[in-house]
Protein backbone atom coordinates (compact mmCIF):
# COMPACT_ATOMS: atom_id res chain seq x y z
CA UNK A 1 0.00 0.00 0.00
CA UNK A 2 1.40 3.36 -1.03
CA UNK A 3 1.75 5.87 1.85
CA UNK A 4 0.13 9.20 1.06
CA UNK A 5 2.44 12.22 1.22
CA UNK A 6 1.56 14.60 4.05
CA UNK A 7 1.63 18.32 3.41
CA UNK A 8 2.68 20.78 6.14
CA UNK A 9 -1.02 21.40 6.82
CA UNK A 10 -1.62 17.63 7.11
CA UNK A 11 1.25 17.38 9.59
CA UNK A 12 -0.23 20.14 11.76
CA UNK A 13 -3.65 18.44 11.74
CA UNK A 14 -2.06 15.12 12.78
CA UNK A 15 -0.14 16.73 15.64
CA UNK A 16 -3.27 18.54 16.83
CA UNK A 17 -5.23 15.26 16.77
CA UNK A 18 -2.67 13.88 19.25
CA UNK A 19 -3.24 16.83 21.61
CA UNK A 20 -0.28 19.02 20.67
CA UNK A 21 -0.91 22.78 20.93
CA UNK A 22 0.74 25.67 19.07
CA UNK A 23 1.67 29.16 20.23
CA UNK A 24 2.50 30.29 16.71
CA UNK A 25 1.26 28.10 13.85
CA UNK A 26 2.98 30.12 11.12
CA UNK A 27 6.33 29.71 12.83
CA UNK A 28 5.59 26.01 13.35
CA UNK A 29 4.98 25.64 9.59
CA UNK A 30 8.37 27.22 8.86
CA UNK A 31 10.07 24.87 11.31
CA UNK A 32 8.36 21.77 9.90
CA UNK A 33 9.34 22.84 6.39
CA UNK A 34 12.95 23.39 7.47
CA UNK A 35 13.40 20.37 9.73
CA UNK A 36 12.63 16.69 9.22
CA UNK A 37 9.04 16.20 10.44
CA UNK A 38 9.45 12.52 11.31
CA UNK A 39 12.78 13.03 13.06
CA UNK A 40 11.45 16.00 15.02
CA UNK A 41 8.24 14.31 16.17
CA UNK A 42 8.93 10.57 16.27
CA UNK A 43 12.34 10.89 17.95
CA UNK A 44 11.76 13.69 20.44
CA UNK A 45 8.11 13.34 21.45
CA UNK A 46 8.70 10.57 24.01
CA UNK A 47 9.34 13.14 26.76
CA UNK A 48 5.87 14.60 26.27
CA UNK A 49 3.72 11.54 25.57
CA UNK A 50 1.15 10.23 28.04
CA UNK A 51 2.98 6.93 28.51
CA UNK A 52 1.54 6.15 31.96
CA UNK A 53 -1.87 5.38 30.49
CA UNK A 54 -0.44 3.73 27.36
CA UNK A 55 -1.89 6.53 25.24
CA UNK A 56 0.19 7.66 22.30
CA UNK A 57 -0.99 11.25 22.76
CA UNK A 58 0.73 14.29 24.22
CA UNK A 59 0.25 15.28 27.84
CA UNK A 60 -2.21 18.13 28.44
CA UNK A 61 -0.90 21.60 27.61
CA UNK A 62 2.06 20.35 25.59
CA UNK A 63 3.18 22.83 22.95
CA UNK A 64 5.00 22.33 19.66
CA UNK A 65 7.49 24.97 20.80
CA UNK A 66 8.47 22.69 23.72
CA UNK A 67 9.09 19.82 21.34
CA UNK A 68 11.26 22.05 19.19
CA UNK A 69 13.15 23.25 22.29
CA UNK A 70 14.15 19.64 23.07
CA UNK A 71 15.16 19.15 19.44
CA UNK A 72 17.42 22.22 19.59
CA UNK A 73 18.80 21.23 22.98
CA UNK A 74 19.78 17.81 21.66
CA UNK A 75 21.37 19.30 18.54
CA UNK A 76 23.43 21.81 20.56
CA UNK A 77 24.48 19.08 22.99
CA UNK A 78 25.67 16.90 20.09
CA UNK A 79 27.78 19.71 18.64
CA UNK A 80 29.24 20.43 22.06
CA UNK A 81 29.99 16.83 22.99
CA UNK A 82 31.61 16.16 19.63
CA UNK A 83 34.18 18.90 20.26
CA UNK A 84 35.24 17.45 23.61
CA UNK A 85 35.31 13.83 22.46
CA UNK A 86 37.59 15.04 19.66
CA UNK A 87 39.94 16.34 22.38
CA UNK A 88 40.08 12.82 23.84
CA UNK A 89 40.75 11.39 20.39
CA UNK A 90 43.65 13.81 19.87
CA UNK A 91 45.16 12.95 23.26
CA UNK A 92 44.87 9.22 22.61
CA UNK A 93 46.58 9.52 19.22
CA UNK A 94 49.39 11.58 20.69
CA UNK A 95 50.01 9.28 23.67
CA UNK A 96 50.05 6.17 21.48
CA UNK A 97 52.41 7.74 18.95
CA UNK A 98 54.90 8.97 21.56
CA UNK A 99 54.91 5.73 23.55
CA UNK A 100 55.37 3.76 20.33
CA UNK A 101 58.29 5.95 19.19
CA UNK A 102 59.99 5.68 22.58
CA UNK A 103 60.00 1.88 22.36
CA UNK A 104 60.13 1.10 18.63
CA UNK A 105 61.55 4.27 17.12
CA UNK A 106 60.03 5.49 13.85
CA UNK A 107 58.94 1.97 12.80
CA UNK A 108 55.63 1.44 11.02
CA UNK A 109 52.79 1.94 13.51
CA UNK A 110 51.03 -1.10 12.00
CA UNK A 111 54.01 -3.45 12.15
CA UNK A 112 52.60 -6.74 13.42
CA UNK A 113 55.88 -7.53 15.24
CA UNK A 114 55.21 -4.65 17.63
CA UNK A 115 51.61 -5.60 18.40
CA UNK A 116 49.75 -8.50 20.03
CA UNK A 117 49.95 -11.69 17.96
CA UNK A 118 46.92 -13.62 19.20
CA UNK A 119 44.36 -14.74 16.64
CA UNK A 120 41.80 -11.95 17.26
CA UNK A 121 44.47 -9.22 17.25
CA UNK A 122 45.85 -10.45 13.92
CA UNK A 123 42.37 -10.32 12.38
CA UNK A 124 41.75 -6.83 13.77
CA UNK A 125 45.10 -5.65 12.42
CA UNK A 126 44.32 -6.79 8.87
CA UNK A 127 40.99 -4.94 8.93
CA UNK A 128 42.66 -1.89 10.48
CA UNK A 129 45.34 -1.78 7.77
CA UNK A 130 42.68 -1.73 5.05
CA UNK A 131 40.73 1.06 6.76
CA UNK A 132 43.77 3.26 7.42
CA UNK A 133 45.15 2.71 3.91
CA UNK A 134 41.76 3.71 2.54
CA UNK A 135 41.85 6.93 4.61
CA UNK A 136 45.37 7.70 3.37
CA UNK A 137 44.42 7.09 -0.29
CA UNK A 138 41.55 9.55 0.03
CA UNK A 139 43.91 12.19 1.41
CA UNK A 140 46.47 11.60 -1.34
CA UNK A 141 43.99 13.04 -3.85
CA UNK A 142 44.36 16.55 -2.43
CA UNK A 143 47.28 16.55 0.05
CA UNK A 144 50.46 17.44 -1.85
CA UNK A 145 52.63 17.28 1.28
CA UNK A 146 51.50 13.70 1.82
CA UNK A 147 52.43 12.85 -1.78
CA UNK A 148 55.93 14.25 -1.22
CA UNK A 149 56.37 12.14 1.93
CA UNK A 150 55.53 8.95 0.04
CA UNK A 151 58.09 9.81 -2.63
CA UNK A 152 60.77 9.54 0.06
CA UNK A 153 59.31 7.05 2.56
CA UNK A 154 57.67 3.61 2.32
CA UNK A 155 55.32 4.37 5.20
CA UNK A 156 54.29 7.29 7.36
CA UNK A 157 56.04 7.90 10.67
CA UNK A 158 53.85 7.35 13.75
CA UNK A 159 53.19 11.01 14.56
CA UNK A 160 52.04 11.59 10.99
CA UNK A 161 50.17 8.31 10.52
CA UNK A 162 47.86 8.77 13.52
CA UNK A 163 46.33 11.73 11.68
CA UNK A 164 44.72 9.24 9.29
CA UNK A 165 43.15 7.10 12.02
CA UNK A 166 39.46 7.63 12.75
CA UNK A 167 38.53 7.45 16.44
CA UNK A 168 37.36 3.85 16.04
CA UNK A 169 40.64 3.02 14.26
CA UNK A 170 42.84 4.38 17.03
CA UNK A 171 40.75 2.54 19.65
CA UNK A 172 41.30 -0.69 17.71
CA UNK A 173 45.05 -0.02 17.60
CA UNK A 174 45.02 0.62 21.35
CA UNK A 175 43.23 -2.69 21.94
CA UNK A 176 45.81 -4.75 19.98
CA UNK A 177 48.92 -3.11 21.43
CA UNK A 178 51.12 -5.31 23.57
CA UNK A 179 49.94 -5.41 27.15
CA UNK A 180 52.86 -3.40 28.55
CA UNK A 181 52.49 -0.73 25.84
CA UNK A 182 48.76 -0.45 26.42
CA UNK A 183 49.35 0.04 30.13
CA UNK A 184 51.80 2.89 29.45
CA UNK A 185 49.20 4.70 27.35
CA UNK A 186 46.54 4.08 30.00
CA UNK A 187 48.79 5.58 32.67
CA UNK A 188 48.54 8.93 30.87
CA UNK A 189 44.80 8.80 31.50
CA UNK A 190 45.30 7.48 35.06
CA UNK A 191 43.10 4.46 34.31
CA UNK A 192 43.51 0.69 34.09
CA UNK A 193 43.86 -0.36 30.44
CA UNK A 194 40.72 -2.56 30.43
CA UNK A 195 38.68 0.30 31.97
CA UNK A 196 40.03 2.83 29.49
CA UNK A 197 39.26 0.51 26.56
CA UNK A 198 35.61 0.30 27.64
CA UNK A 199 35.40 4.06 28.22
CA UNK A 200 36.83 4.78 24.77
CA UNK A 201 34.32 2.44 23.11
CA UNK A 202 31.50 4.21 24.94
CA UNK A 203 32.80 7.63 23.87
CA UNK A 204 33.08 6.42 20.29
CA UNK A 205 29.45 5.24 20.35
CA UNK A 206 28.39 8.70 21.56
CA UNK A 207 30.64 10.36 18.99
CA UNK A 208 29.01 8.44 16.15
CA UNK A 209 25.57 9.60 17.31
CA UNK A 210 26.80 13.21 17.42
CA UNK A 211 28.47 13.01 14.02
CA UNK A 212 25.51 11.37 12.25
CA UNK A 213 22.80 13.54 13.79
CA UNK A 214 20.97 10.78 15.66
CA UNK A 215 19.14 11.39 18.94
CA UNK A 216 21.50 11.83 21.89
CA UNK A 217 19.66 12.68 25.11
CA UNK A 218 18.44 9.08 25.65
CA UNK A 219 21.88 7.60 24.83
CA UNK A 220 22.46 4.06 26.11
CA UNK A 221 25.64 1.98 26.10
CA UNK A 222 24.97 -1.11 28.15
CA UNK A 223 23.86 0.31 31.50
CA UNK A 224 25.51 3.65 30.76
CA UNK A 225 23.88 6.93 29.72
CA UNK A 226 24.82 10.56 29.07
CA UNK A 227 25.71 11.10 32.71
CA UNK A 228 28.20 8.23 32.34
CA UNK A 229 29.69 10.05 29.35
CA UNK A 230 30.12 13.19 31.45
CA UNK A 231 31.71 11.18 34.27
CA UNK A 232 34.13 9.58 31.82
CA UNK A 233 35.10 12.93 30.32
CA UNK A 234 35.68 14.25 33.83
CA UNK A 235 38.31 11.53 34.32
CA UNK A 236 39.93 11.81 30.90
CA UNK A 237 39.94 15.55 30.18
CA UNK A 238 42.08 18.04 32.06
CA UNK A 239 40.23 19.89 34.82
CA UNK A 240 39.86 23.21 32.95
CA UNK A 241 38.53 21.55 29.79
CA UNK A 242 35.96 19.56 31.73
CA UNK A 243 34.90 22.63 33.71
CA UNK A 244 34.30 24.52 30.44
CA UNK A 245 32.29 21.57 29.10
CA UNK A 246 30.19 21.39 32.26
CA UNK A 247 29.41 25.13 32.22
CA UNK A 248 28.30 24.92 28.60
CA UNK A 249 26.11 21.88 29.32
CA UNK A 250 24.58 23.65 32.30
CA UNK A 251 23.79 26.68 30.12
CA UNK A 252 22.02 24.39 27.65
CA UNK A 253 19.97 22.96 30.53
CA UNK A 254 19.12 26.44 31.82
CA UNK A 255 17.89 27.47 28.39
CA UNK A 256 15.74 24.39 27.81
CA UNK A 257 14.36 24.55 31.36
CA UNK A 258 12.93 28.00 30.57
CA UNK A 259 11.21 26.66 27.44
CA UNK A 260 9.52 23.47 28.69
CA UNK A 261 7.35 22.58 31.69
CA UNK A 262 8.85 21.21 34.91
CA UNK A 263 7.61 17.63 34.41
CA UNK A 264 9.13 17.44 30.92
CA UNK A 265 12.37 18.96 32.20
CA UNK A 266 12.66 16.28 34.87
CA UNK A 267 11.82 13.62 32.26
CA UNK A 268 14.69 14.97 30.16
CA UNK A 269 17.12 14.82 33.09
CA UNK A 270 15.97 11.27 33.89
CA UNK A 271 16.52 10.08 30.31
CA UNK A 272 19.98 11.64 30.32
CA UNK A 273 20.78 9.96 33.64
CA UNK A 274 21.22 13.36 35.29
CA UNK A 275 20.09 13.52 38.89
CA UNK A 276 19.16 16.65 40.82
CA UNK A 277 22.71 16.69 42.24
CA UNK A 278 24.44 16.54 38.83
CA UNK A 279 26.42 19.66 39.79
CA UNK A 280 28.55 17.37 41.95
CA UNK A 281 30.34 16.60 38.68
CA UNK A 282 32.45 19.71 39.12
CA UNK A 283 33.46 19.04 42.71
CA UNK A 284 37.23 18.99 42.94
CA UNK A 285 38.79 15.61 43.43
CA UNK A 286 40.22 14.65 46.79
CA UNK A 287 43.74 15.97 47.13
CA UNK A 288 43.30 19.09 44.99
CA UNK A 289 44.75 22.20 46.56
CA UNK A 290 41.42 24.00 46.16
CA UNK A 291 39.90 21.65 48.75
CA UNK A 292 41.84 23.56 51.41
CA UNK A 293 39.79 26.67 50.71
CA UNK A 294 36.80 27.03 53.04
CA UNK A 295 34.66 30.12 52.35
CA UNK A 296 33.72 31.99 55.53
CA UNK A 297 31.44 34.95 54.73
CA UNK A 298 30.17 37.24 57.49
CA UNK A 299 26.78 36.03 58.75
CA UNK A 300 24.10 38.61 57.86
CA UNK A 301 21.02 36.52 58.58
CA UNK A 302 19.98 38.82 61.44
CA UNK A 303 19.87 41.90 59.18
CA UNK A 304 16.43 42.85 57.86
CA UNK A 305 16.42 45.39 55.07
CA UNK A 306 13.72 48.06 54.76
CA UNK A 307 11.50 48.32 51.70
CA UNK A 308 13.50 51.33 50.44
CA UNK A 309 16.79 49.42 50.73
CA UNK A 310 15.30 46.38 48.97
CA UNK A 311 14.24 48.69 46.14
CA UNK A 312 17.83 49.96 46.07
CA UNK A 313 19.03 46.34 45.84
CA UNK A 314 16.92 45.82 42.70
CA UNK A 315 18.44 48.95 41.13
CA UNK A 316 21.93 47.71 42.06
CA UNK A 317 21.17 44.31 40.51
CA UNK A 318 20.05 45.95 37.26
CA UNK A 319 23.12 48.20 37.22
CA UNK A 320 25.41 45.24 37.94
CA UNK A 321 23.94 43.40 34.96
CA UNK A 322 24.37 46.46 32.71
CA UNK A 323 28.03 46.86 33.75
CA UNK A 324 28.63 43.14 33.09
CA UNK A 325 26.92 43.42 29.69
CA UNK A 326 29.05 46.41 28.64
CA UNK A 327 32.17 44.48 29.59
CA UNK A 328 31.09 41.44 27.59
CA UNK A 329 30.17 43.53 24.52
CA UNK A 330 33.54 45.30 24.66
CA UNK A 331 35.22 41.87 24.71
CA UNK A 332 33.40 40.90 21.51
CA UNK A 333 30.57 38.84 23.02
CA UNK A 334 27.12 38.79 21.40
CA UNK A 335 23.69 37.37 22.09
CA UNK A 336 23.17 33.65 21.41
CA UNK A 337 20.64 31.05 22.54
CA UNK A 338 23.39 29.18 24.44
CA UNK A 339 26.60 30.23 26.11
CA UNK A 340 29.63 29.33 24.02
CA UNK A 341 33.03 30.55 25.23
CA UNK A 342 34.64 29.68 21.89
CA UNK A 343 32.27 31.78 19.78
CA UNK A 344 31.57 34.29 22.58
CA UNK A 345 27.80 33.97 22.67
CA UNK A 346 25.53 34.10 25.72
CA UNK A 347 21.74 34.18 26.21
CA UNK A 348 22.20 36.76 29.00
CA UNK A 349 23.03 39.71 26.73
CA UNK A 350 19.51 41.07 27.05
CA UNK A 351 17.99 43.85 29.20
CA UNK A 352 17.78 42.97 32.90
CA UNK A 353 13.97 42.83 32.68
CA UNK A 354 14.18 40.05 30.05
CA UNK A 355 16.55 37.82 32.04
CA UNK A 356 15.26 34.50 33.42
CA UNK A 357 14.42 34.74 37.12
CA UNK A 358 17.36 32.47 37.94
CA UNK A 359 19.78 35.03 36.45
CA UNK A 360 18.03 37.98 38.11
CA UNK A 361 18.26 36.19 41.46
CA UNK A 362 22.04 35.90 41.11
CA UNK A 363 22.48 39.69 40.66
CA UNK A 364 19.76 40.45 43.18
CA UNK A 365 21.20 38.24 45.94
CA UNK A 366 24.66 39.71 45.42
CA UNK A 367 23.25 43.23 45.85
CA UNK A 368 21.16 42.26 48.89
CA UNK A 369 24.09 40.56 50.65
CA UNK A 370 26.31 43.59 49.98
CA UNK A 371 23.73 45.96 51.49
CA UNK A 372 23.25 43.64 54.48
CA UNK A 373 26.99 43.58 55.09
CA UNK A 374 27.14 47.40 55.03
CA UNK A 375 24.53 47.55 57.80
CA UNK A 376 26.15 44.66 59.70
CA UNK A 377 29.42 46.61 59.82
CA UNK A 378 27.65 49.61 61.35
CA UNK A 379 27.23 51.82 58.31
CA UNK A 380 23.94 53.47 57.42
CA UNK A 381 22.51 54.10 53.98
CA UNK A 382 20.46 57.30 53.97
CA UNK A 383 18.71 58.70 50.93
CA UNK A 384 19.33 62.41 50.56
CA UNK A 385 16.23 64.47 49.84
CA UNK A 386 16.56 66.65 46.75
Amino acid sequence: MKVKYKTIEDQLILLKSKGLKFKNEELAKEILLRENYYFLTNEYEEIFLNLKNNINNYEDETYFEELYAIYNFDREFKNLLLDYINLVETKLKSFIAYEYIEKYGEDNLLNSNNLDNDYHSVLKLEILKKQVNKNIKKSLKYDNDLKEIFKKEEYLKPLIMVKYFMFGNIITLFSIMKNEDRKKVSNHFKEEDYVLKYQLKMLNAARNICAHGDILFNFKFGKNNLFSIMNTLKKILDKDSFYNLFIRVENLLICVRDEIDDISYHNLLKMMGFKDDYKSLINYRKGDNNMNYKPNPIDTKDIVLSADILNLAEQLAKNTHDIWAIGRINEGWKYGTVRDDKFKTTPCLVPYEELPESEKEYDRNTAIETLKLIEKLGFKIVKEDK
